[in-house]
């Protein structure tokens, strides 16, 4: 089952980038199991693009991460109503000489301004690192997306954990 998922997965980030005769190379899909909240990077000749998609809606797109408190609740919903407007799913385009790799991770960034769904934000940045939590009692890994941007001259982050096993790299 788990393999027919990622075939599936991989199918989809394929049918959806090959939307002309250019070369592409997928670079890493990520996805939860069941599907909630899917990313790609694919190479173009001149780009790197971000896919994102929240496949169960906004109702379900992570907005917080860490500790909150029932004090905190207001502030993570009005957060919430300006990342909603991101879209359900949405594609950024950076150019590749402001992505880079290396053994910690992807981090991508796009200077100004970019119209993002229904926002124009500014000064985007990406980053999909491996993470790791341990403690006597867990030893947890996986992969850690970030994605940053300015608001109305506020700072937002989209937060996305995925287990592991849960991203594929290429």
């Amino acid at each position: 089952m788990k393999n027919s998922f990622w075939f599936l997965l991989l199918g989809v980030a394929f049918c959806t980038c090959a939307t002309s005769a250019a070369s592409f190379h997928v670079r890493w899909v990520c996805a939860t199991e069941p599907l909630t909240t899917s990313t790609s990077l694919i190479e173009n000749p001149s780009d790197f693009e971000l896919q994102l998609q929240h496949h169960n809606g906004l109702d379900f797109m992570p907005v917080h991460e860490g500790l909150i408190t029932p004090r905190d609740l207001p502030e993570i919903a009005r957060q919430g109503r300006v990342l909603e407007k991101l879209g359900a799913r949405f594609v950024i385009l950076f150019n590749k000489e402001n992505c880079s790799r290396n053994e910690t991770g992807w981090t991508c960034s796009k200077q100004g301004p970019v119209q993002v769904g229904d926002l124009k934000v500014k000064d985007l940045w990406l980053r999909l690192s491996p993470r790791q939590i341990k403690t006597p009692f867990l030893n947890d890994h996986g992969h850690s997306l970030r994605l940053s941007f300015v608001f109305e001259n506020e700072g937002f982050t989209l937060p996305m954990e995925y287990p592991e096993g849960a991203c594929v790299f290429h």
